[in-house]
């Protein structure tokens, strides 16, 4: 008998990563998870109508689980860490507006932020990092395995608007700029590393806007960054900005199809590889990790194309017909139509295209906000703190 089944039934307990919740909220639209047992009580004992939907008790504390379990008898069941990808997209749709406009308690794209800033306010480490990765699924974060003395919280934020580069990247570095927002915490030393050339990219001069153009380094391997940070002797409060290649520059004219875990494992090897050169510097830090926009992989979408000649093949702009579910965003004052799910496409893949993004899926919609900090410095941390 699977969950469902039995929720149908009985209210039931589960233990689930606080992290993920918020993909089970949006997964179980007719299940009511109380947030306490008193909120429960107060429901069940109301005059009113009491809520019809089926129950589920969330990581409720110890003395709470044995009251549930024990006084009235609820079965404790199992849920996978979240939802299959299959599973949210059939949701997706129907959740669309409040993902969209922040009523779910996923955190959004453009919240993030303002979320690093409000952690580092509660919490000063001597570094901050912020690694943006062009191209990364949330899903694809979730294999990954650190090591047992560092703290890692992994959560997934949903792109409230188009999942391509030009519109997420500033989205993520936000309004007022992320580097803003710190440099009013004391972080005024910043360095930041891309791949682009400032004069010569537009969107690179917008994301990196707050840094003087000493303080920006156009790198062309991953390993001129770990140099720098090797060579770090700064004083004082310090913010590093990192924007480097993701799954992105494997999903648009790569000729062969790419080895995606070999490529997600090196990611990660490389993410490992900063960490360690932070902790030899013997300064505190607390490295962010997000992307972009996921991924949509070629498998076997089939071809529906819009009604219209400039249309991208998971969007295109301004209100169009397709024979498929669609949603339609305003960024930035221009509309766009969107393809929900991950079985169409909208245009004719190339040869060497393995990948899209733009549209609306768990693949393309949820990205990873990883937070990082190595066991060894929370001591220090929290002493410095208080």
């Amino acid at each position: 008998m699977s969950y469902l089944d039995i929720l149908q039934k009985i209210p039931c307990v589960v233990k689930i990563p606080d992290e993920t919740k918020s993909l089970w909220d949006i997964c179980l639209p007719e299940v009511w998870m109380p947030s306490s047992l008193v909120e429960w009580k107060i429901s069940i004992d109301s005059l009113v109508e009491p809520i019809q939907n089926k129950t589920l008790f969330v990581n409720f504390k110890e003395d709470e689980l044995k009251e549930l379990t024990q006084i009235y008898g609820f079965p404790i069941i199992e849920l996978p860490t979240i939802p299959t990808v299959s599973m949210f997209n059939e949701f997706i749709i129907g959740r669309f507006d409040d993902l969209y406009s922040g009523k779910t308690t996923i955190l959004r794209q453009s919240e993030i932020s303002k979320e690093i800033t409000k952690r580092i306010s509660n919490w000063f480490p001597d570094i901050v990092v912020f690694l943006v990765f062009d191209g990364l699924s949330f899903h694809d974060v979730m294999q990954w395995e650190f090591p047992k003395d560092w703290l890692v919280k992994r959560e997934p934020c949903f792109v409230n608007g188009l999942t391509n580069t030009e519109s997420g990247m500033p989205r993520l570095v936000g309004s007022p700029y992320l580097a803003h927002c710190l440099f009013s915490l004391g972080y005024k030393q910043r360095l930041g590393f891309s791949y682009w050339e400032r004069s010569q990219n537009k969107l690179t001069d917008e994301i990196f806007a707050e840094f003087p153009t000493t303080q920006l380094h156009r790198v062309t391997t991953f390993a001129e960054i770990l140099q720098k940070l090797s060579e770090l002797d700064s004083t004082s409060r310090l913010f590093i900005q990192i924007v480097r290649n993701g799954m992105e520059s494997y999903c648009h004219h790569h000729r062969e199809r790419p080895d995606l875990t070999h490529i997600i494992d090196n990611l990660k090897n490389d993410v490992e590889k900063i960490v360690e050169s932070l902790k030899t510097i013997g300064k505190t830090f607390r490295l962010f990790i997000t992307s972009d926009h996921g991924i949509l992989w070629f498998d076997r979408q089939r071809l529906s194309p819009f009604d219209s000649k400039d249309a991208h093949s998971r969007y295109t702009e301004g209100v169009a017909e397709n024979e498929t579910e669609t949603v339609m965003i305003d960024e930035n004052n221009q509309m766009y139509t969107l393809l929900v799910g991950d079985e169409i496409i909208a245009k004719n893949r190339s040869v060497m295209e393995w990948g899209f993004h733009g549209g609306l899926s768990a693949q393309e919609s949820l990205v990873p906000l990883i937070d990082i900090i190595s066991n060894t410095q929370i001591k220090h941390l929290e002493e410095n703190h208080a």
